[in-house]
């Protein structure tokens, strides 16, 4: 209720004032190029950093998607332009391919949008290689450790539980089977 009355309060305000200010067009619109540049810049270390170390398969996953590269056997995020994430691509035959432009998709507007755009380009090379990609390379295994590990300790302990009781229930059935 006092959300919105709050609420309330702000559109009459808004509506009276005297300012030709259009709040529409507040919403997120594209940074200048050099403030975005300037922005990834200052992170790209970290971010290159993170996703080496820790997403390593969505690196690869871009190179064969994004840049076409099916014969890739590896891939090292080596940079972040106004564009798209820079990759250094080692190819089946030993050859590496550097400075690979993985262009955003959808393009960034702004540095901190990076990590939703790499999610969901993470989602959209996973599901664009297919089934039997997703099989191969783990990534089933690996949404259900980040389904696991993200999930609250109430709702983990509860599984162990149910879990635990249908393999009691499973094992008795078996015991009985067999006698």
């Amino acid at each position: 209720m006092k959300k919105a009355i709050e609420n309330a309060q702000h559109e009459s305000r808004r509506a009276s004032s005297t300012s030709s200010h259009n709040h529409d067009t507040l919403k997120v619109k594209a940074a200048p190029q050099g403030s975005l540049a300037e922005g990834l810049e200052k992170a790209a270390a970290r971010i290159c950093k993170h996703m080496n170390e820790d997403h390593g398969d969505s690196i690869l996953a871009y190179a064969h998607f994004y840049a076409k590269l099916p014969t890739a056997v590896s891939a090292q995020m080596t940079g972040l332009t106004v564009t798209g994430f820079e990759l250094d691509v080692r190819m089946a035959d030993g050859t590496i391919k550097s400075k690979v432009l993985v262009p955003y998709d959808p393009p960034l507007e702004s540095a901190p949008q990076v990590r939703k755009v790499a999610v969901s380009m993470h989602f959209a090379a996973y599901n664009g290689l297919g089934f039997r990609y997703k099989l191969a390379k783990g990534f089933y295994s690996g949404a259900a450790y980040q389904a696991w590990t993200h999930m609250p300790q109430r709702v983990r302990t509860a599984a162990i539980v149910v879990l635990g009781g249908a393999l009691s229930i499973t094992a008795a059935y078996i015991v009985k089977r067999i006698k």
